[in-house]
C-alpha cells in the first residue's frame, strides 16, 4: 500500500477498496437478485484514484490467485497499456529497502513470466496470459478474462456527445467486450448436471458526461439492477464547503475551477451529473402518433415550415426540420432573408413574445416542446 496516497481520513477509498474485495469474495448481495454482484460501477471525481486503487485490487485478485486474467479497456491503446504496465510493474517490484514492503513480501508465490511481459500483454509464471490491454473497438479476439474493466472510454466532451461514437462503445461492449467476460465454473465434478457459472467481474470506470454513454445506457438496459453503482461527489456540501477529500480537492480549488469551466461540464466532472440533464430546456417531449386536431377534426395546423441545413461538403450530418405553427401569429412578425423566423412580437397594444417554442423532429415520432399555453409551434413527421 501507497501510504502517501492510502491515507484514514480518505474514507471513500476504504469504502471502494471493502466494496471490491466483498464483489471479489461473493459477499455482496444484490436484494433484488439474491444473488452477488459481480458488476461495479465506479463514478467519482478526477484525480482522486479510482483508476489507481483498480490496479491495487487486480495485483491483490492475481496475488489471491495465479489463474485469474484481466483485460482492460480505454480509449485508446496507450491509456489501456498504462494500465496495464501499472498492474504488471507493481507485481515485478524490486525491494532495494527493507524499510519498505513490495510485492513479492505479501505474495512470494506470484511473479511475472520473464520474456513474455510487454505493456500491452504479459502472463504470470505458470500461466499462458494473465493481462491484455487494448483501446476501445480494438481486437481482443482469442482471449478470455475473469475480470474486464472499461475505464473511462470517453476522451473528451467532444467524444460525450458525438452519437456516433456513444452507439460505437456501446455495440462494442454488447457485441465483443461482454462475450470476453467469462463465467466461472461451479460445478461439482461429480454432478451429473452442470450448474449455472457464476460471472466473471465487469468494472466500467468513467466520469459521467452523458445519459447516453456507457454508463447510462447500462443503466437503462434490462441488466441494470446487476449494476452496483459506486458513485461520490467532490461536493459533498456546497453550503457547508464540505469536500469529498479536501487534500486532493479543496473546496476553493473546487469554486476556482468552477469559475473557468463551463457550469456543465464542471459538474459532469466533478458532481457526475450528465451534462444533458442539467439545465436542459424542456422537460419532456410529447409524442404523437397522428397529427394533431381541433375537437371537431381539423388539424390544427394553418401552416407548414420546413428548413433543411445540407451536409455540403459531406463531412456532416443533413438536418431537416418539419414543423407545423397553429393559433394566430402575431402582426409583426416575419421571416427575415435568411428565413428566420424572428421571436420577438408586437400584438394587442403591447411587447409580448410568441407563447410557444423553436422545436426539432427525428424519426418517426412527432414531437411537442409548446411552453406557452395555446399558441406555439408544434412537431410532425414529414
Amino acid at each position: 500500500m501507497n501510504p502517501r496516497f492510502f491515507k484514514d481520513r480518505r474514507t471513500y477509498q476504504k469504502e471502494l477498496c471493502d466494496t471490491l474485495q466483498s464483489i471479489y469474495e461473493k459477499t455482496l448481495i444484490n436484494p433484488k437478485t439474491g444473488l452477488p454482484y459481480r458488476k461495479i460501477m465506479i463514478n467519482v471525481p478526477p484525480r482522486h484514484g479510482k483508476s489507481y486503487i483498480i490496479t491495487n485490487f487486480v495485483e491483490w485478485v492475481m496475488g489471491k490467485n495465479n489463474e485469474e486474467r484481466c483485460l482492460t479497456i480505454s480509449y485508446n491503446d496507450k491509456i489501456a497499456s498504462r494500465f496495464a504496465r501499472g498492474v504488471r510493474d507493481g507485481i515485478d517490484a524490486t525491494k532495494v529497502d527493507d524499510r519498505f514492503i513490495v510485492y513479492n513480501d505479501v505474495f512470494p508465490g506470484t511473479r511475472i513470466k520473464q520474456g513474455d511481459a510487454s505493456m500491452q500483454m504479459w502472463a504470470l509464471e505458470g500461466q499462458y496470459i494473465s493481462y491484455i490491454a487494448a483501446g476501445f473497438g480494438g481486437t481482443i479476439t482469442g482471449f478470455g478474462g475473469t475480470i474486464g474493466i472499461i475505464d473511462d472510454p470517453i476522451k473528451e466532451d467532444k467524444e460525450a456527445f458525438n452519437t456516433r461514437v456513444l452507439e460505437e462503445q456501446w455495440s462494442w461492449y454488447g457485441n465483443t467486450f461482454i462475450s470476453r467476460v467469462e463465467s466461472e465454473d461451479v460445478s461439482d465434478d461429480d454432478a451429473e448436471v452442470e450448474a449455472d457459472g457464476i460471472e466473471g467481474i465487469q468494472i466500467a470506470i468513467m466520469t459521467r458526461w452523458s445519459t447516453q454513454d456507457l454508463c447510462g445506457k447500462l443503466l437503462a438496459s434490462p441488466d441494470a439492477d446487476e449494476w452496483y453503482v459506486f458513485m461520490r461527489k467532490a461536493c459533498i456540501d456546497e453550503e457547508k464547503k464540505i469536500m469529498l477529500c479536501p487534500s486532493i480537492l479543496s473546496y476553493s480549488q473546487y469554486k476556482k475551477r468552477q469559475g473557468i469551466t463551463s457550469e456543465e461540464i464542471h459538474r459532469a466532472n466533478y458532481q457526475q451529473e450528465p451534462v444533458d440533464i442539467k439545465g436542459k430546456l424542456y422537460g419532456e417531449f410529447l409524442t404523437y402518433a397522428e397529427l394533431p386536431k381541433e375537437p371537431d377534426g381539423r388539424l390544427k395546423f394553418e401552416t407548414i415550415l420546413s428548413y433543411t441545413d445540407t451536409a455540403d461538403e459531406g463531412t456532416d450530418f443533413l438536418c431537416s426540420i418539419v414543423a407545423g405553427v397553429y393559433g394566430i401569429l402575431p402582426s409583426h412578425s416575419y421571416f427575415d432573408p435568411a428565413g428566420d423566423l424572428q421571436e420577438q412580437a408586437h400584438c394587442g397594444g403591447g411587447d409580448e413574445f410568441l407563447g410557444g417554442a423553436f422545436v426539432a423532429g427525428f424519426g418517426d415520432a412527432a414531437v411537442d416542446a409548446v411552453s406557452g399555453g395555446h399558441d406555439g409551434v408544434d412537431f410532425f413527421d414529414a
